[in-house]
């Protein structure tokens, strides 16, 4: 009975491929077992060892107490010359401010002369008026270079003094900050004790442990890989059976076929096989005509001349824009023109009144022929008609200004578009050779896959074929070893140990008789009073006459060596039974009394 389970256990063993040696194992997980003892010794012994107390540092505690001291006056005098640098700063920004707005004035009034001039000068006109518009426009844009320049050097020399006290003061702020965070980082180490924890020496032991953590976690890692062996829990099946732990066996059996029931296939019943089989088969076969049909190449014509169709629909469109480009041009270069004409005409306007105005300004009224009062009214009224006159003039050159550049963007665009019509072009040419000659390339990609594909196909045959060289099925073994495992009986050693004395156990531990034959009359007469002995019960004679004598009732009878009326507690009886339903045939009997 126990070695047809064990062939059982070996079948499953082999079904499930290890080849580990059970020896190797069982000296492995004991050199195992020793390293993971040492090793939690060794944690232990690391967590009693790694406190505070062992880190600590009295004499830095002193350091930093002193350190606080010198840290509190430092920051309360750089506090004071940082008020002192701020102050300062604040009536330099106010002078920087107002050479700033007075600069970008006098910068933006440059700005637009120079505009305009660059405007006037791009006009081809030799006559005397034009050029003399021209020498007014110089002589304004020289005298404002020449205010600007004064006002750059005053706001140079005041921006390098706002410079140095704003650096100043940043480099104050910088040191009481740092000052502030060590003062800080002191407080709070005085506040905390662990502060003055040599904390290199903590963590290399933190290190330490959380290195050996790991090791230990490997070696557990690595010994449940060697009871999770097929091997080994085959051998743990067997160790149960013959240590008489029938619930251990029932469990272990069930470990080891669910290993085996991972191999793929291996819980296909025997008459499954075939048919899944067939379906590989008919599946390899299928795929593999699919694959040969296959020549894994892409047309891409159909792209080719979606992109001309395109690209002739766009050198079209680009042309047409090209065409209403060069219109606009004509239209503003007409526009620049009259608007150049009355640009002139206000500056000469502009000149006159300039003019009439020294002359007011230099009017002697020692003759008193016209009143100082009308004079002046004349003079406000002429510097009036300036401010007018000036204001349409910078009107027309801020119109010029933008033609100009609305004329110079729309050059870059013609440049452009005319680039990107060439470019065009040329793309259409080659691809309508490529078109022509009905370009091909290889799907390398599609190709992989159906290789990758039929490799998975011949793997899972290979697999299926491992497991049709077995004859039997998991469920197959599982229903065998059920029947095995309902009749497997196990002596109970307890009890036939049960309160023997020392000196039965050193003169002899047990004494079987062979009973052929039991009758009714001869039945052992034990005491009623006695509860714990067991009671022989005689054959039924009709079982005995249908065995025809082949089988027999087998039991075990252990002699009682003191008077078990005299002394209760020294109960030294015993009866083991042997038998499966009642009778169990010769051999199996006198092999079982051998064993047990």
């Amino acid at each position: 009975m126990q070695s047809n389970i064990f062939e059982l256990i070996d079948l499953l063993v082999k079904m499930s491929g290890s080849n580990s040696n059970i020896d190797e194992l069982k000296a492995d997980l004991d050199d195992t077992d020793i390293k993971i003892e040492e090793t939690q010794e060794e944690l232990r012994r690391l967590e009693d060892e790694m406190s505070d107390d062992k880190y600590f540092d009295a004499s830095n505690e002193i350091v930093d107490r002193n350190i606080k001291i010198s840290l509190t006056k430092k920051i309360q005098k750089l506090t004071k010359i940082k008020n002192d640098i701020d102050r300062e700063l604040e009536d330099v920004m106010e002078e920087e401010n107002r050479l700033h707005i007075e600069l970008e004035n006098i910068t933006e009034e440059i700005s637009n002369a120079n505009t305009y001039n660059s405007v006037i000068n791009e006009i081809d006109d030799k006559s005397d008026a034009y050029s003399e518009m021209v020498a007014i426009e110089n002589s304004r844009i020289n005298r404002l270079n020449q205010a600007k320049e004064d006002l750059e050097n005053r706001y140079e020399k005041i921006q390098k003094k706002v410079e140095y006290l704003a650096q100043s003061s940043n480099e104050m702020a910088d040191k009481i900050s740092k000052e502030n965070e060590r003062l800080i980082e002191i407080e709070n180490s005085l506040s905390n004790i662990k502060s003055y924890v040599d904390t290199d020496a903590k963590e290399e032991d933190e290190q330490m442990y959380l290195d050996i953590k790991n090791y230990l976690d490997d070696l557990f890692w690595h010994k449940s890989e060697i009871l999770e062996d097929p091997v080994y829990i085959a051998s743990a099946i067997k160790e149960h059976i013959a240590n008489e732990r029938k619930e251990e066996v029932e469990s272990e059996f069930n470990h080891l076929v669910e290993k085996v029931r991972e191999i793929p296939y291996m819980d296909l019943e025997n008459d499954q096989i075939s048919v899944e089989m067939q379906k590989l088969s008919d599946e390899l076969t299928s795929y593999d005509k699919e694959i040969s049909q296959k020549v894994y190449q892409t047309l891409d014509a159909e792209f080719i001349e979606e992109r001309i169709t395109y690209l002739e629909d766009y050198i079209k469109k680009t042309k047409e824009r090209i065409k209403d480009l060069e219109n606009r041009k004509k239209l503003l270069s007409s526009e620049n023109d009259l608007l150049s004409a009355k640009i002139y005409r206000a500056e000469s306007q502009l000149e006159a009144i300039d003019d009439s105005l020294v002359e007011y300004e230099n009017y002697d009224f020692s003759d008193n022929e016209i009143p100082r009062t009308v004079v002046q009214a004349a003079y406000n009224k002429l510097i009036e008609e300036k401010g007018n006159i000036y204001v349409i003039a910078e009107r027309y050159r801020q119109d010029m200004v933008l033609n100009i550049g609305e004329l110079k963007d729309i050059g870059e665009l013609i440049g452009l578009y005319e680039q990107e019509v060439k470019s065009k072009d040329e793309e259409y040419d080659e691809l309508s050779k490529k078109l022509s000659l009905s370009t091909t390339s290889k799907d390398i990609l599609e190709e992989e896959k159906d290789k990758l594909t039929l490799e998975k196909i011949n793997n899972k045959i290979v697999e299926l074929k491992n497991r049709e060289q077995y004859n039997k099925s998991l469920s197959a073994i599982l229903d065998e070893f059920e029947m095995l495992y309902s009749s497997l009986e196990f002596v109970d050693k307890k009890t036939r140990m049960s309160r023997k004395s020392k000196k039965v156990e050193e003169e002899k531990e047990a004494k079987i008789d062979k009973i052929e034959d039991v009758k009714e009359e001869d039945k052992p007469v034990l005491e009623e009073t006695k509860e714990e002995l067991i009671e022989i019960k005689p054959i039924d004679e009709s079982i005995v006459k249908e065995e025809k004598k082949e089988k027999l009732r087998v039991v075990e009878i252990i002699p009682i060596t003191e008077d078990v009326s005299e002394k209760e507690e020294e109960k030294n009886f015993m009866i083991n039974d042997f038998q499966d339903d009642d009778y169990v045939d010769i051999k199996t009997a006198m092999s079982d009394m051998e064993e047990n």
